[in-house]
């Protein structure tokens, strides 16, 4: 039965010494007494998982003297950097042709840009083929080679490919020499001229002919490139975590195998299934074991995909990962569909997730300690607008582990009688209400008698 929240005042006004907080476990944080205030990160691990609830409404930071200490739960996340490529446009410092052999483009860079790590050329003409030969100089006159034969092309006569770069090996030089061969090339046209000499509308002869073109090599400009590298937006940071327990087996009657997963409660988001067989290709869902409030377990859908390898020849295709939001269960199954196929040989299976951090101010000369794990603890509230400005301010925090886990200073109590579980029961509130309804239905029976008595 379920007991309005009102209800539950009554025991806590009957029995006001009864307190129901136990932390079961504590771990020392491993950090020396430190002479100034640091900011610091403990990242929690499967022990902590393992023992706390959802939301870590049971997780305690307190220091020597037992006092709580505010802290804040962060999510691991990592910047990668990203290289992208600035591009000037190249200073035309001379231009030299030997009519349709070559022809030799000098090129400045701005001054204060860095040496050059590639060149871009532009041009309007489409199906086209030329080599191309770079040098370096420091100032014009001493020319070393860069690169010896490099291809520019457009092949869209024939498919959607073009390429107008070229890379640039390290370097140091300012002033670069572009040499592409044979700028000017002949080009058959794609039109055919047809000729018929007739005698007495008879075809007495035929002769075919085509036209060729002579096409220069137009640029309009030559750009040149260095790359930038820098932070790119940060991203979640994923770990492995372990199995602590792994079981396949068939479920002939319904054509599919089942894959039981025993884990330790972290904040997993993905699982990749270890297959040994080749060229298949699978349905398959995510499942978790939950309790319903009648203490029933069942089975609740949280992810689908496809698994899948592929190898034949030239074809190699594999996906055998199925990812879902993050979830804290201990235990999930994987449940592959065969139909009429013969069952995979699934040999076991890797678990990755998110990762989370706990983020707090440490005083001068104090030490401290992890409490968690207590059912009926409640969510701290704590004041962490100083935790969260030093985060956008860009601090990092220093990072430092949990010890050893060990009971906490409140055990929790061995399995037997409880007073703070039965003061909590229903059975008990029921009690509660039942005297409190009975004495209020004798008291008024008792009112209304005097009421008759003064009336006679």
């Amino acid at each position: 039965m379920k007991w309005p929240a009102s209800v539950h005042i009554i025991p806590w006004l009957l029995f006001p010494a009864v307190s129901a907080g136990a932390f079961e476990f504590s771990r020392p944080i491993e950090n020396p007494r430190s002479l100034r205030e640091e900011f610091l990160a403990v990242t929690l691990d499967s022990l902590v998982y393992s023992h706390t609830r959802d939301g870590f409404a049971d997780l305690r930071l307190v220091d020597q003297a037992n006092s709580e200490t505010p802290y804040l739960i962060d999510q691991l996340r990592s910047r990668r950097n990203e290289t992208t490529r600035k591009f000037s446009k190249a200073r035309i410092v001379s231009l030299e042709h030997s009519g349709s052999r070559a022809i030799e483009i000098q090129l400045g860079l701005n001054p204060d840009d860095p040496p050059a790590q590639g060149l871009k050329l532009y041009t309007p003409l489409v199906n086209f083929e030329h080599r191309v030969r770079v040098f370096g100089s420091m100032e014009g006159t001493r020319w070393s080679p860069l690169v010896e034969d490099a291809v520019i092309y457009d092949y869209s006569k024939f498919i959607d490919l073009r390429n107008s770069e070229i890379a640039l090996p390290v370097n140091a030089y300012r002033r670069l020499k572009v040499r592409v061969e044979e700028p000017i090339q002949d080009y058959e046209s794609e039109n055919l001229e047809l000729t018929r000499e007739l005698e007495q509308g008879q075809e007495q002869a035929r002769r075919e002919s085509t036209q060729i073109r002579r096409m220069p090599l137009r640029i309009d400009r030559i750009d040149y490139w260095h790359s930038l590298v820098e932070p790119g937006p940060a991203a979640d940071t994923t770990l492995n975590y372990p199995i602590t327990a792994f079981n396949a087996s068939q479920d002939e009657a319904r054509r599919r195998s089942i894959v039981e997963i025993t884990t330790q409660r972290e904040p997993l988001t993905a699982f990749t299934i270890q297959i040994s067989d080749r060229n298949f290709s699978r349905p398959a869902a995510v499942e978790v074991r939950e309790i319903g409030q009648d203490g029933t377990p069942s089975w609740r859908e949280i992810a689908t995909g496809t698994l899948q390898r592929l190898s034949f020849r030239a074809l190699h295709r594999e996906q055998l990962r199925i990812g879902f939001p993050e979830q804290r269960h201990g235990q999930y199954r994987i449940v592959v569909r065969n139909d009429n196929n013969p069952p995979l040989q699934i040999t076991g299976v890797q678990a990755r997730g998110n990762g989370h951090r706990l983020l707090f101010f440490a005083e001068a000369g104090k030490t401290y300690a992890l409490n968690y794990g207590d059912e009926s603890a409640k969510a701290p509230v704590y004041d962490t607008a100083s935790l969260q400005a030093a985060l956008a301010a860009s601090y990092q925090p220093a990072p430092v582990e949990a010890g050893p886990e060990a009971p906490g200073r409140n055990p929790a109590k061995k399995p037997g009688f409880d007073l703070a579980v039965w003061v909590n029961s229903d059975l008990f509130l029921g009690g509660v209400i039942f005297i409190v309804v009975t004495i209020l239905a004798a008291a008024l029976v008792y009112a209304g008698k005097r009421i008759d008595e003064s009336q006679g």
